[in-house]
């Protein structure tokens, strides 16, 4: 939901139908997209009047598709992580065209913060005794526990909190959380 508009996107045939529909589920407009994109993992946004941008990934290339208003498409690549993806969650909208995401894959888990069609900060565990943000090489020290985001909420525009939990052996109750702050400003 954007701009209190609902909107959907779905695969049809060789190309993506979005459409915008009313609360009680009747299309009120749509429009067959041709991409070269087989699929995606999020929607960032979605619009009629100005561009949309949809997460990609592909063998580690995180990406987004950018949808002018007159259905053109390009695709802006972002960062190579060399990972694949095994899941992302719902994007987190901190502030105009600003959405935190977070992942998981096969050797970490981490969060990616991007703005329209430009990335911000990107953190990833691989290989780090906590997160490292692979745009400054920023890292963000934890001790040895494998540490798993439980979730990404806004806390006011521009600004969110990660809460971590760690990784427990089954049986064993888990006593302990991180919450990191972040603010990004200006963005």
């Amino acid at each position: 939901m954007a701009d209190n508009e609902i909107h959907l996107l779905a695969k049809d045939g060789k190309g993506w139908l979005h459409r915008q529909i009313d609360e009680s589920g009747k299309t009120i407009r749509q429009r067959l997209i041709q991409s070269d994109q087989k699929s995606f993992w999020q929607i960032l946004s979605l619009s009629f009047e100005k561009d949309s941008y949809i997460l990609c990934e592909s063998k580690g290339n995180i990406s987004v598709e950018i949808i002018s208003a007159n259905s053109e498409c390009e695709n802006k690549e972002l960062a190579d992580i060399k990972d694949r993806f095994y899941s992302t969650w719902a994007p987190v909208n901190i502030a105009d065209g600003v959405y935190v995401t977070r992942f998981t894959g096969e050797f970490g888990n981490g969060w990616f913060t991007i703005k329209n069609d430009q990335l911000l900060e990107l953190f990833y565990s691989k290989g780090e005794k906590g997160y490292k943000n692979l745009l400054t090489n920023e890292v963000l020290q934890m001790d040895d526990k494998k540490w798993v985001i439980s979730s990404i909420n806004k806390t006011t525009d521009n600004a969110y909190v990660v809460v971590f939990y760690s990784m427990k052996e089954r049986g064993t109750k888990n006593k302990e959380l991180i919450i990191l702050n972040r603010s990004l400003y200006p963005v």
